[in-house]
Protein backbone atom coordinates (compact mmCIF):
# COMPACT_ATOMS: atom_id res chain seq x y z
CA UNK A 1 0.00 0.00 0.00
CA UNK A 2 2.82 2.36 -0.57
CA UNK A 3 2.44 5.91 -0.46
CA UNK A 4 -0.89 6.85 1.31
CA UNK A 5 -3.31 8.90 2.63
CA UNK A 6 -2.65 7.57 5.34
CA UNK A 7 0.71 8.58 5.63
CA UNK A 8 -0.29 11.99 5.05
CA UNK A 9 -3.07 12.03 8.03
CA UNK A 10 -0.73 10.50 10.22
CA UNK A 11 1.91 13.08 10.42
CA UNK A 12 -0.81 15.53 11.02
CA UNK A 13 -2.02 13.70 13.58
CA UNK A 14 1.18 13.49 15.94
CA UNK A 15 1.05 9.59 15.77
CA UNK A 16 -2.33 9.68 18.42
CA UNK A 17 -3.24 6.02 17.43
CA UNK A 18 0.55 4.86 18.00
CA UNK A 19 -0.19 5.42 22.32
CA UNK A 20 -2.29 1.88 22.29
CA UNK A 21 -1.56 -1.56 22.07
CA UNK A 22 -1.02 -3.07 18.62
CA UNK A 23 -2.91 -6.95 17.66
CA UNK A 24 -0.27 -8.74 16.12
CA UNK A 25 -0.22 -11.90 14.31
CA UNK A 26 2.70 -14.38 13.83
CA UNK A 27 3.52 -13.02 10.16
CA UNK A 28 3.47 -9.52 11.69
CA UNK A 29 6.06 -10.85 14.02
CA UNK A 30 8.62 -12.83 11.77
CA UNK A 31 8.64 -9.28 10.03
CA UNK A 32 9.76 -7.56 13.15
CA UNK A 33 11.82 -10.52 13.86
CA UNK A 34 14.90 -7.82 13.73
CA UNK A 35 13.62 -5.51 16.31
CA UNK A 36 12.81 -8.42 18.80
CA UNK A 37 14.57 -6.61 21.43
CA UNK A 38 12.46 -3.70 21.23
CA UNK A 39 9.11 -4.88 22.45
CA UNK A 40 7.53 -7.64 24.35
CA UNK A 41 4.00 -9.48 23.12
CA UNK A 42 1.42 -11.52 25.90
CA UNK A 43 -1.13 -13.22 24.65
CA UNK A 44 -4.56 -11.67 26.88
CA UNK A 45 -5.82 -15.37 26.55
CA UNK A 46 -3.07 -17.74 27.74
CA UNK A 47 -0.78 -15.14 29.35
CA UNK A 48 1.96 -16.45 27.01
CA UNK A 49 4.51 -15.10 24.61
CA UNK A 50 2.30 -17.16 21.91
CA UNK A 51 0.44 -14.99 18.71
CA UNK A 52 -1.71 -13.48 18.12
CA UNK A 53 -1.07 -10.95 20.92
CA UNK A 54 -0.19 -7.37 21.61
CA UNK A 55 2.79 -5.05 22.09
CA UNK A 56 3.19 -4.15 25.47
CA UNK A 57 4.24 -0.52 25.14
CA UNK A 58 6.75 1.17 26.50
CA UNK A 59 6.91 3.00 30.45
CA UNK A 60 5.67 5.85 28.59
CA UNK A 61 3.05 4.23 26.78
CA UNK A 62 4.12 5.08 23.35
CA UNK A 63 4.13 2.20 21.19
CA UNK A 64 8.46 1.06 21.11
CA UNK A 65 8.72 2.15 17.50
CA UNK A 66 7.73 5.83 17.77
CA UNK A 67 10.82 7.89 17.09
CA UNK A 68 11.32 11.68 17.30
CA UNK A 69 10.01 12.10 13.59
CA UNK A 70 6.93 8.71 13.82
CA UNK A 71 7.12 5.59 12.94
CA UNK A 72 10.63 3.80 12.42
CA UNK A 73 9.09 1.11 10.75
CA UNK A 74 9.56 1.19 6.62
CA UNK A 75 5.83 0.59 5.57
CA UNK A 76 6.52 -3.00 4.59
CA UNK A 77 7.65 -3.79 8.07
CA UNK A 78 4.46 -2.76 10.13
CA UNK A 79 2.43 -4.94 11.13
CA UNK A 80 -1.00 -4.99 9.65
CA UNK A 81 -3.22 -3.31 12.62
CA UNK A 82 -0.84 -0.27 11.81
CA UNK A 83 -1.13 0.19 8.20
CA UNK A 84 -5.10 -0.61 8.40
CA UNK A 85 -5.85 1.93 11.13
CA UNK A 86 -7.95 4.21 11.48
CA UNK A 87 -9.99 1.14 9.85
CA UNK A 88 -11.24 -2.24 12.25
CA UNK A 89 -12.71 -4.83 10.93
CA UNK A 90 -15.12 -7.75 13.27
CA UNK A 91 -15.47 -11.23 12.05
CA UNK A 92 -18.28 -12.60 13.57
CA UNK A 93 -20.09 -15.84 12.05
CA UNK A 94 -17.55 -16.37 9.54
CA UNK A 95 -18.13 -12.96 8.03
CA UNK A 96 -15.67 -9.43 8.02
CA UNK A 97 -17.87 -6.36 8.84
CA UNK A 98 -15.53 -3.36 8.27
CA UNK A 99 -15.76 -0.17 10.16
CA UNK A 100 -13.62 3.38 10.08
CA UNK A 101 -12.32 4.13 13.78
CA UNK A 102 -13.77 7.70 14.75
CA UNK A 103 -10.40 7.89 17.43
CA UNK A 104 -8.86 9.03 14.62
CA UNK A 105 -9.04 12.82 14.72
CA UNK A 106 -8.77 13.33 11.01
CA UNK A 107 -11.02 10.15 10.04
CA UNK A 108 -13.22 12.29 8.12
CA UNK A 109 -10.31 13.89 5.61
CA UNK A 110 -9.98 10.02 4.51
CA UNK A 111 -11.18 9.74 0.44
CA UNK A 112 -14.38 7.02 0.23
CA UNK A 113 -11.83 5.91 -2.68
CA UNK A 114 -8.94 5.36 -0.38
CA UNK A 115 -11.65 3.79 2.43
CA UNK A 116 -11.89 1.09 -0.29
CA UNK A 117 -9.19 0.59 -1.72
CA UNK A 118 -7.86 0.18 1.72
CA UNK A 119 -10.59 -2.58 2.51
CA UNK A 120 -10.02 -4.35 -0.28
CA UNK A 121 -6.10 -4.61 0.57
CA UNK A 122 -7.14 -5.86 4.19
CA UNK A 123 -9.52 -8.75 2.87
CA UNK A 124 -6.71 -10.19 0.32
CA UNK A 125 -4.61 -9.81 3.70
CA UNK A 126 -7.26 -11.14 6.21
CA UNK A 127 -6.92 -14.44 3.67
CA UNK A 128 -3.70 -15.66 4.83
CA UNK A 129 -5.49 -15.54 8.70
CA UNK A 130 -6.10 -18.16 10.79
CA UNK A 131 -9.69 -18.22 12.25
CA UNK A 132 -8.28 -17.47 15.68
CA UNK A 133 -6.54 -14.28 14.51
CA UNK A 134 -9.91 -13.16 13.30
CA UNK A 135 -11.60 -13.56 16.10
CA UNK A 136 -8.42 -12.54 18.39
CA UNK A 137 -8.30 -9.17 16.46
CA UNK A 138 -12.24 -8.75 16.41
CA UNK A 139 -12.56 -9.34 19.94
CA UNK A 140 -10.47 -6.16 20.64
CA UNK A 141 -12.44 -4.08 17.95
CA UNK A 142 -15.64 -5.23 19.56
CA UNK A 143 -14.94 -3.88 23.24
CA UNK A 144 -14.68 -0.02 21.03
CA UNK A 145 -17.71 1.98 21.76
CA UNK A 146 -20.16 1.98 19.14
CA UNK A 147 -20.10 5.58 18.59
CA UNK A 148 -16.77 5.67 17.39
CA UNK A 149 -17.33 2.54 15.02
CA UNK A 150 -18.91 3.96 11.35
CA UNK A 151 -20.00 0.91 8.97
CA UNK A 152 -18.30 0.95 5.66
Amino acid sequence: MAKNIFKVICKKCQCLCCKATVVVIQKDLDKLKKYKGMFKIKNEETETEIPPGHFILTKNHYCPFLGENGCILEEKMKPFDCIFFPLAFIYKNRKLSFYLNKHCPFYMEISKKQLLKTKKWAQKQLKSWTEKEKLFYSKDVENYPRSLLIPL
